[in-house]
């Protein structure tokens, strides 16, 4: 469990580095590339589910089925949503 959660930290920083590279990207004024909006909508749609499962999965510590589920749903939960933030307004766009 204790790697469990040292990966997890690590990819909370991760993504806190990605939200700090968006805002300094912000400002490009080149639209095929100005992503900053979508990526810090993708930083957040992840952030907030993992704040909310990791004390869920400390509640649940002991129902493994319940953990399979709750991860597995939220990762293709926060999988698919960031992908269509990223990828739906530029497939819209091109048509």
């Amino acid at each position: 469990m204790t790697k469990y959660v040292v990966i997890v930290y690590l990819t909370g920083l991760l993504l806190l580095f990605g939200a700090y590279l968006a805002w300094e990207t912000r400002k490009v004024h080149i639209s095929a590339l100005n992503d900053s909006k979508l990526i810090g909508l993708s930083v957040y749609n992840v952030i907030i589910p993992c704040i909310l499962v990791i004390p869920i999965l400390g509640v649940v510590f002991d129902q493994p089925t319940i953990q399979f589920a709750l991860t597995s749903f939220l990762t293709l939960f926060c999988t698919t949503f960031t992908l269509c933030f990223v990828f739906v307004p530029k497939v819209s766009e091109s048509m």
